[in-house]
């Protein structure tokens, strides 16, 4: 007979039987049925007898795209892997622990567009999508650009206040689509990812675009062995700022004066905003914060070379890059870009 409640079994209050089961776990409580007698039965009006879940406080980890692949591949015998049996291991370790952590309702791997992004083009994408469905179980990130405009609008707010220090993300709710403290069920439903023929055309074609100008800096950074880490990063932000403002040459022809010290403008900048006008969003949040229409350009330049605006996620654009060019033009090594 097919069980319709599993361990652990209690006594059931109807027949007496230890085999009053988990039946179904919801968000907040799980039920209990028989596997003997059937209690409760629906057909006898009996009232579902359920028991409520503790609270839960999990935390988020991102998984990177290399390490879901190299999840994927030490799972699957017939791909090649590292090629190195420990660092196999390891992978396989790292799955098997963020999975039980997973099922303990301790942690959750949400889901990006970064992921489907990678996914798509790889040879393996099945097994990709299902690895990362199994450590999210259905959770996302929402939309990177909803949420850059989100820390974008908190950081101007939080710069006309003087607390450059707070925090630009105010909870879970800002960056994930639902609710991540509830409890899982035990079945995991997966669906996978729909998207038109033409989603991993476009997607190869930016993909090329992004590393041409990936090989045009590296060929430039080279030359810059020299520059110290605190260099790049102050490099950075210029060039960041430079590629916010550069469609209103006229209006900051008076007020913009970028230091000289610059080594190199990095081009890269320009991918952070592809998707929005963030001029446009400073301004709207100014106005609401009831400064003059006279004074947005000057107030927009000040918050651009403050602290505030570099507590946004941009920051570990900020850090990232230099770390990569000075393994760059110090050890002299091929830049590799790929999936």
């Amino acid at each position: 007979m097919k069980q319709i409640s599993r361990p652990p079994f209690i006594i059931c209050p109807r027949c007496g039987e230890k085999s009053f089961g988990i039946s179904e776990i919801l968000p907040g409580y799980y039920l209990r049925k028989c596997n003997k007698c059937f209690y409760p039965d629906s057909q006898r009006n009996e009232p579902e007898v359920n028991y409520i879940l503790p609270r839960l406080s999990k935390r988020i980890i991102y998984i990177d795209q290399f390490a879901l692949s190299y999840m994927v591949r030490a799972l699957h015998p017939n791909m090649k892997a590292t090629g190195n049996n420990d660092a196999d291991n390891f992978w396989l370790r790292l799955y098997q622990k963020l999975d039980r952590l997973v099922k303990m309702q301790i942690i959750i791997c949400p889901q990006s567009s970064f992921h489907l992004q990678e996914s798509v083009v790889s040879n393996f994408f099945e097994p990709l999508e299902k690895m990362y469905h199994l450590l999210s179980r259905g959770s996302k990130f929402v939309d990177q650009h909803r949420i850059r405009k989100v820390q974008v609008e908190n950081s101007v707010r939080n710069w006309i206040r003087g607390l450059s220090k707070k925090p630009t993300i105010n909870s879970l709710e800002t960056v994930v689509d639902r609710n991540i403290n509830i409890w899982l069920p035990r079945e995991v439903k997966l669906y996978l990812s729909q998207y038109p023929q033409t989603y991993e055309e476009e997607l190869r074609k930016s993909r090329e675009r992004i590393h041409q100008q990936w090989l045009k800096e590296f060929y430039i950074w080279k030359k810059y062995s020299d520059a110290k880490f605190e260099q790049w990063v102050e490099d950075f932000y210029l060039s960041l700022v430079k590629e916010i403002l550069h469609a209103y040459p006229d209006c900051l022809r008076h007020i913009i004066k970028f230091p000289a010290q610059q080594i190199h403008e990095i081009r890269l900048c320009q991918f952070l905003f592809e998707s929005m006008d963030p001029i446009q969003l400073i301004h709207s949040i100014l106005q609401e914060e009831g400064i003059a229409h006279n004074d947005l350009w000057m107030n927009s330049w000040q918050y651009l070379q403050s602290e505030s605006f570099r507590q946004i996620h941009i920051k570990l654009y900020a850090l990232f890059m230099p770390i990569l060019l000075e393994r760059l033009v110090l050890d002299r090594r091929s830049l590799l870009i790929g999936a």
